[in-house]
């Protein structure tokens, strides 16, 4: 997949060790799938929560914010529209 948006994530770089970790192997897991479907985001990613038949919410760790995720899977682009801080 392509990711659009990774500048969205920029307020939750540097507030945890282990946010910034899970946030790398994110993006890393990401940008390598392959999702032709919902079914195949969740399979990699079974906490994720499916909002829409293209929206996906991920929760990040155990930090209580998460980021909001609009997918294309025909043209294999997903779209950060916002990160959800839990202040």
């Amino acid at each position: 997949m392509r990711l659009i948006g990774k500048e969205r994530l920029s307020p939750l770089r540097g507030t945890d060790k282990d946010v910034d970790l899970w946030i790398s192997a994110w993006i890393a897991e990401l940008s390598n799938a392959i999702w032709k479907c919902s079914d195949d985001l969740i399979r990699s990613f079974p906490r994720a929560q499916q909002c829409t038949r293209v929206v996906f919410i991920f929760p990040i760790q155990e930090s209580g914010n998460s980021i909001k995720l609009l997918l294309s899977f025909d043209k294999g682009i997903a779209l950060i529209q916002e990160v959800i801080k839990n202040d």
